[in-house]
């Protein structure tokens, strides 16, 4: 059990030591946010969140209190909301895993309060939405019941019953909430692979409109060709991939990473400007695609 918890720390502190370089560097939230922080992973939004809390000297109190303290007054508030809960979440989901490391027994388990890290009674966009399924994820991915041959080589179900003095039922219930999400999941990321790739068809055409219709003067700024543009323009099918990767958020930092060179290097900063630029044109594009990319049932672990 102890090298998932230690690989989890190794990927919290990574995400932080990034945060804390690039606002050391910028001394830009802006920067911080588009560039460190990845809404996809709960250990990037909880050190996001910590190190705000280190700057300011003060508990990040609700969404409008973050969003206050760093500035970011163009960002939707529910993205804020979701960072919050993703970031509570994740302390809570840690604090379960590592109670069952130390040989914790389920009736002190329960004791563990969602409440107590700031969680609702439900809540959304997690992998776990309220406190029952929260333990049952701990449990399995604690004893690897999600794993497809955890049943031959790891202590039966009613073993693990004991060690931890749960009922059967309790142990049945984790391992099935695990194994029905991943047989749903294989079925489920294809869909969503297939929608995203009907969404990226739509942006690149809206792209190639959008470009068109920009003056002279902003393609030569971002060291775009005259029209007609095509493929073989290195700079256009650079932007045009590239800002498909953007807008689906999760490969902002893909985009980063692969275009240290090039025309689009301002762009893969994700300034602000380029940000409003996004969210300008996008706008509907980004919230069906992010809803595809960030559904709960596609997070596990």
């Amino acid at each position: 059990m102890s090298s998932q918890i230690e690989n989890d720390n190794k990927v919290y502190i990574r995400h932080l030591k990034d945060i804390k370089k690039i606002y050391k560097d910028t001394k830009s939230w802006d920067s911080v946010f588009y560039k460190a922080v990845y809404l996809d992973e709960y250990d990037s939004q909880e050190a996001f969140i910590d190190y705000v809390e280190e700057v300011f000297k003060t508990k990040v109190k609700d969404a409008k209190h973050l969003q206050t303290l760093i500035g970011l007054k163009d960002e939707d508030i529910t993205v804020f909301e979701d960072v919050i809960i993703s970031s509570n979440y994740n302390r809570y989901f840690n604090t379960l895993k590592v109670a069952l490391e130390k040989g914790i027994k389920y009736k002190e388990l329960l004791e563990i309060e969602p409440k107590d890290f700031g969680l609702p009674e439900k809540w959304s966009k997690t992998l776990s939405t309220d406190k029952y399924s929260s333990e049952l994820w701990a449990i399995s991915l604690s004893y690897l019941l999600d794993e497809p041959a955890s049943l031959m080589l790891l202590p039966s179900i009613r073993k693990i019953a004991e060690v931890i003095e749960a009922p059967y039922s309790v142990i049945m219930d984790a391992y099935d909430v695990s194994n029905r999400t991943y047989t749903s999941i294989k079925y489920k990321a294809q869909t969503v692979r297939n929608e995203v790739k009907k969404i990226e068809e739509i942006i690149t055409l809206k792209l190639e409109e959008i470009i068109l219709n920009e003056s002279t003067e902003w393609r030569e700024e971002n060291d775009l060709p005259e029209p007609p543009l095509t493929y073989e323009d290195i700079g256009y099918e650079m932007y045009i991939n590239a800002t498909v990767l953007m807008i689906s958020r999760i490969g902002v930092g893909i985009a980063q990473r692969k275009s240290k060179t090039g025309s689009l290097k301002k762009h893969l900063k994700m300034d602000t400007e380029v940000v409003k630029w996004m969210k300008t044109n996008f706008k509907e594009e980004i919230k069906t695609i992010s809803e595809l990319v960030y559904a709960p049932e596609m997070k596990v672990g």
